[in-house]
C-alpha cells in the first residue's frame, strides 16, 4: 500500500473512533455502527472483521476434554464419545455390573471408563479476540420473548431494553475486534517498513 496513504487512513480512524465513543455515551447506536462499519470498511480485505454467527459460535465454544488414562493426551469430547459396551462373564462376574461406559481414544486407541476420567474446560479469556462478530442483534417486536431477560435488580427487560443491552455488547465486541485487527494492520505495516529499510544497499554512501 502506498505510504502516502497511511496518514489519511489513520486521521480516518482517528475521526471514526472517536465518533463511536460518542455515540456509545449517549447510546446513538445507529451512529455508533455507522462508525464501525467505516473503520471496518477502512481496512484491506484480509484485515476486516468478519459478521458471521455460525463462525463465531464455532470460534468461541468452550471446548471439553477428556484425558486418556494411557496416554494422557486430551481429546475433545466431540472425538470421543461415550460407548455402553457390554461385559463378558468375567468382567460382569468381577464388577457385579453387566455392561461399561466406556470412551475408545483415537490417540493411542485404549478404552477409557468414563467414571474415572479427569476432565478439562476450556474457559476463554474475555480478552480473546477471533476476527469475527456475530450477526447484529435485532429488534424484536411485539409479544416479550418466552425466555425473560433480568436486570441487575431482577426486573424482567422490556424488547426495547433487551434490545439495547444486546447492541451495547455487540457493539463494544465489534468495536474489540476492529481495534485488534488495526493494531495488527499498523504492525505489519511497521514491519515491512522496517524490512525495506534494512534492505537498502548503502556501501557505495560510505
Amino acid at each position: 500500500m502506498p505510504q502516502s496513504r497511511l496518514p489519511d487512513i489513520n486521521n480516518a480512524f482517528v475521526s471514526y473512533r472517536n465518533e463511536f465513543k460518542t455515540s456509545m455515551t449517549k447510546k446513538e447506536f445507529k451512529s455508533a455502527t455507522g462508525s464501525l462499519f467505516t473503520m471496518n470498511s477502512l481496512l484491506p480485505l484480509e484485515y476486516r472483521v468478519r459478521i458471521s454467527s455460525d463462525e463465531y459460535n464455532r470460534l468461541s465454544k468452550t471446548h471439553r476434554y477428556k484425558v486418556c488414562l494411557v496416554c494422557k493426551k486430551e481429546i475433545d469430547e466431540e472425538d470421543s464419545p461415550v460407548e455402553e459396551i457390554q461385559n463378558n462373564v468375567i468382567d460382569e462376574f468381577l464388577f457385579d455390573q453387566k455392561s461399561q461406559r466406556l470412551w475408545h481414544c483415537p490417540e493411542c486407541k485404549a478404552w477409557n471408563k468414563i467414571e474415572i476420567t479427569p476432565r478439562i474446560n476450556q474457559v476463554l479469556d474475555s480478552t480473546m479476540v477471533f476476527g469475527v462478530v456475530p450477526n447484529q442483534p435485532r429488534r424484536q417486536n411485539g409479544v416479550a420473548s418466552i425466555i425473560p431477560v433480568h436486570d441487575d435488580s431482577g426486573m424482567v427487560l422490556s424488547n426495547a431494553k433487551r434490545f439495547e443491552q444486546e447492541m451495547e455488547v455487540w457493539l463494544w465486541l465489534f468495536n474489540q475486534e476492529i481495534e485488534e485487527r488495526i493494531a495488527q494492520y499498523r504492525d505489519d505495516n511497521w514491519q515491512k517498513e522496517q524490512s525495506m529499510t534494512e534492505d537498502v544497499d548503502t556501501s557505495m554512501e560510505e
